[in-house]
């Protein structure tokens, strides 16, 4: 990309961390209602599977039956995989449209769901899929070292420790660039796989950075999460004991259409939830494009070797 088209692109730019952030949270905000309401045939069947995997989860009437249990939740689990992996699909056709210079106050449904939205979507479910074997890799070595029993001949206690904070640190050092791979896999241009490792490369090679943003991200997506979902998981709950209760004979005064009310606030919470996707992504993306415009500019201030 030369120096002319990354001045016209509205993604391919140089952002700080703080820049990618707050213009990751303004693409969002300056045409909120029009993504809201174009991305409504992902986000309300999105809503919905997440709203009846926690209500299941807090149903003890369910809880009790494991395989009525591992059957249904199983399945919505799958379901929201594929709704969320679709919705990303969108995040980054949105980001496309509005870097080629398309009026996003025009935006239809026609032009977003079109074929080109299809190959974005496989390309987020391998690069989720490669991400997610990864991250089970290290979880199984967690787990691992977590259920070793200290011997005083062969292992210590103390050697335990040592190995679980080495393996954390592994897997900070390994799994923190690998945030730029889902962009990488979605906005390049060059192979499915020669894009993740590319972009991997540039994530290792700006570590503090993505580490930075990452952080900031998460820290945000965390509060918000805990202050959307909490409400929704106490009047779960609350349910959930009530029934018990009620299996074991005691009584209980519930107000009428207690659990109606409970699947309401499940759906609501789920619903506003799918907008932190856009805060786990947008950013990202920026950081990710502007490590492709510094990347190309230092190759070409090399000069060619004779």
């Amino acid at each position: 990309m030369d120096k002319e088209n990354v001045e016209k692109s509205k993604l391919y730019q140089y952002r700080g961390v703080q820049k990618c952030l707050s213009e990751g949270i303004s693409f969002l905000t300056n045409h909120f209602l029009r993504f809201v309401r174009l991305t409504l045939p992902v986000s309300l069947p999105f809503a919905l599977v997440v709203a009846a995997l926690i209500y299941l989860a807090c149903d003890v009437t369910v809880v009790t039956d494991g395989t009525v249990l591992t059957a249904v939740a199983g399945g919505l689990s799958g379901l929201c995989v594929v709704l969320t992996v679709f919705y990303v699909a969108l995040i980054y056709r949105l980001l496309q449209l509005n870097d080629e210079g398309y009026d996003m106050n025009r935006l239809t449904f026609r032009r977003l769901y079109t074929q080109a939205l299809w190959p974005l979507f496989f390309k987020a479910l391998g690069v989720t899929l490669l991400i997610t074997l990864i991250e089970a890799v290290f979880c199984y070595a967690f787990q691992y070292i977590w259920q070793l029993t200290p011997d005083d001949e062969l292992i210590s206690f103390a050697s335990i420790v040592v190995g679980l904070v080495v393996l954390s640190l592994v897997a900070l050092a390994v799994l923190t660039p690998l945030t730029l791979c889902t962009p990488g896999a979605l906005l390049g241009q060059e192979g499915f796989f020669r894009d993740i490792s590319t972009a991997y490369r540039w994530g290792w090679r700006r570590w503090g950075k993505v580490f930075s943003l990452n952080l900031l991200v998460g820290l945000i997506v965390w509060i918000v999460s805990t202050l959307l979902f909490s409400p929704a998981i106490v009047v779960g709950l609350m349910q959930r004991n009530a029934t018990m209760s009620m299996m074991q004979g005691d009584a209980v005064d519930l107000p009428g259409g207690f659990g109606f009310w409970v699947a309401v606030i499940l759906f609501v919470s789920a619903f506003i939830y799918t907008l932190l996707l856009w805060l786990q992504h947008v950013p990202v993306a920026y950081q990710y494009a502007s490590a492709k415009v510094s990347d190309e500019e230092e190759h070409g201030q090399k000069k060619p070797m004779i």
